[in-house]
């Protein structure tokens, strides 16, 4: 069954991948940046609508949902009227499900995102490529749990809610594809 779902969903893991690795790579100016509401001198004063990339300001967490819902639901539609594989579905579904918990999660503790992102895609690529691949969920969580505590962006309680929240989804997703 794995090699079933071993060539759309790494074809949607990989697009993922370059398509934010493009985004890194891109050379987009302050203007730019503005203009999608983020403020790229870090201070508050100007017009941007975020602070900064990580949004550490509470208050500025909702419309960052909101968005990612959003662009989740449009590509589930996307999916649907272009037939697409229904392990796309399943996954679309649990990751709107999972900005849904993200948000509610997110009202008690600033749960770390980079941390469920990082478990979750290292631990789906474990799963369905296997062999040396289940080195990833050792490596690519503990790098990203390093980088948040050393940046002081996340407290160690942040950081590990964030990796069980990645780790939860994948177990959705492979309960939901299994039945």
């Amino acid at each position: 069954r794995s090699s079933s779902l071993l060539s759309p969903v790494s074809r949607v893991i990989l697009g993922l991948i370059v398509t934010g690795a493009i985004g890194k790579i891109s050379k987009i100016s302050h203007s730019g940046l503005a203009y999608f509401g983020f403020n790229p001198s870090n201070s508050t004063s100007s017009s941007g609508i975020f602070s900064n990339f990580d949004v550490s300001i509470k208050s500025q967490r909702k419309p960052v949902f909101i968005f990612a819902g959003f662009v989740v639901l449009l590509y589930f539609l996307l999916i649907v009227v272009l037939k697409g594989p229904q392990v796309l579905l399943v996954g679309l579904a649990v990751l709107f499900l999972g900005v849904l918990a993200a948000q509610l999660i997110n009202r008690k503790i600033k749960a770390s995102m980079h941390m469920a992102v990082a478990t979750a895609f290292s631990f789906l690529y474990a799963l369905f490529l296997g062999g040396y691949f289940w080195i990833l969920p050792l490596v690519i969580p503990a790098a990203v749990a390093w980088s948040r505590l050393k940046l002081r962006r996340h407290t160690l309680l942040e950081v590990l809610v964030g990796s069980v929240f990645g780790f939860a989804l994948v177990l959705v997703f492979l309960l939901i594809v299994k039945y």
